[in-house]
């Protein structure tokens, strides 16, 4: 159990990384000393985890933008 939880922690700690789009898929998994395919699966998790969650629509923000003459 010890073993799975560090595991999804490191999973995290790798999607972070991903997100905040400051270091390389290769700086990633050299920081993280973990195989590069690794950082790649991760990112696919996220990319599939993204579309399940975009309906096609705009978010509220975007919409406010949209609306208001102002902005």
């Amino acid at each position: 159990m010890l073993f799975r939880s560090k595991m999804s922690n490191l999973a995290l700690d790798i999607q972070e990384a991903i997100e905040a789009g400051e270091l390389t898929f290769a700086q990633i998994a050299a920081k993280y000393e973990v195989p590069i395919d690794w950082v790649e699966c991760v990112n696919d998790e996220l990319a599939l985890q993204y579309a399940a969650e975009y309906d096609g629509q705009p978010d509220e923000a975007q919409e406010w933008y949209d609306f208001d003459p102002d902005c």
